[in-house]
């Protein structure tokens, strides 16, 4: 338990007793010689000025210069004054601030003169390095003593590392790395994937005029986001679901109950959905629709040529309309427990969904 002095006698005692235990002598840290010796090279310990410099006698006046460099403290509670770096410190390179000495063979601190980038930063530091505010760390203390070998070798403090093995892994058809494109580099790093792609039989393969058709239709971008989820077998019918999560759901379609909810049931096949398929594609057609052509048309990319005389828009624009419109539907049903009703739809999301298509992709006026 702590108390709080209020008496002049028992504040005297207190403060007596902190400055005895202050100044009191404290036993040799072995381990702390020990480490500074191993930092002192044996060259300069076996040199006889420097051991005739080190086992000099303390003068009264070494004492006080000493003690003018000793953050004052004033009473128990106060603390000594700390160091706040500056920003621009942090940019700055050791050169900077030091010099190589080639005749002791070490560093030195650069003079005012000599210092030429962040002058004031390194002022400031070097005034915190004489009041013992901060400290230079082990590697760059060892670099300002004399006889070390300094900034002349890096290997003489981190060593040499041969980065040629590693270069060479990355190495593409023999050609180093650093002579090689970014577009080499980026198909090499994408082979194994493409290599995968091209081995697996659920992903789809087309041609390279079937696939820039598919990216340069004018359609909207929802309807280009679920065909390429069409096209990859990534739609959430409920057989792709009860083959995930197998306790929660069932493999069987919501809306009919009758059949097997895979990818082609949940575009095509469901009776629900086929008649929105005939009625739209009759109404804009005047032909009568067959499940290949359009089957054909949505995973293959085999495009029908139709003629569409009574809307601007194209047969794939005609397509994803009505895959837009069928997807919506759907999920509203699932979500909002809206029925899917084909009559509900053909009045509705066919004909706000082909009009909004027709105003952003209809042709510009002559």
């Amino acid at each position: 338990m702590v108390s709080l002095c209020s008496r002049p006698t028992s504040m005297t005692d207190a403060a007596r007793h902190h400055y005895q235990k202050l100044y009191s002598p404290e036993p040799i840290d072995n381990d702390a010689i020990h480490q500074l010796l191993r930092v002192v090279p044996c060259a300069t310990l076996n040199d006889p000025n420097i051991q005739s410099h080190l086992m000099a006698a303390f003068t009264l006046e070494d004492i006080c210069l000493g003690a003018r460099r000793v953050p004052h403290l004033s009473s128990p509670e106060s603390t000594p004054g700390s160091f706040t770096p500056k920003k621009v410190l942090a940019t700055l390179r050791v050169s900077d601030a030091y010099l190589l000495d080639c005749s002791p063979n070490r560093l030195r601190r650069r003079t005012h003169d000599e210092i030429t980038t962040g002058r004031n930063s390194i002022s400031h530091l070097f005034r915190a390095l004489d009041s013992g505010k901060a400290l230079i760390t082990l590697f760059l203390y060892r670099a300002l003593l004399p006889g070390v070998p300094v900034l002349s070798d890096a290997g003489s403090y981190l060593g040499s590392v041969d980065l040629t093995p590693f270069y060479d892994r990355f190495a593409i058809n023999d050609t180093p790395l650093a002579s090689c494109s970014t577009q080499a580099f980026r198909l090499q790093r994408q082979l194994p994937d493409i290599q995968s792609a091209i081995a697996d039989t659920n992903y789809p393969s087309f041609s390279p005029q079937q696939w820039k058709s598919f990216w340069r239709a004018r359609i909207l971008p929802l309807a280009r986001t679920i065909w390429w989820r069409v096209l990859h077998h990534k739609i959430s019918c409920h057989a792709n679901l009860h083959r995930i999560l197998p306790d929660r759901f069932s493999s069987e379609c919501e809306i009919c109950t009758t059949a097997l909810d895979t990818q082609e049931h949940f575009l095509l096949d469901c009776p629900a959905k086929w008649r929105v398929w005939q009625s739209v594609i009759q109404d804009c057609v005047l032909l009568p629709v067959h499940r290949t052509m359009i089957f054909d048309a949505i995973f293959s990319l085999v495009l029908p040529r139709w003629s569409l005389r009574r809307s601007w828009l194209s047969p794939i624009q005609l397509l994803t309309g009505i895959l837009v419109g069928i997807w919506r539907a759907h999920w509203l049903s699932v979500f909002s427990n809206v029925p899917f009703s084909p009559t509900n739809f053909l009045y509705t999301y066919s004909l706000l969904t082909f009009r909004k298509e027709e105003s952003l992709l209809s042709p510009p006026p002559a």
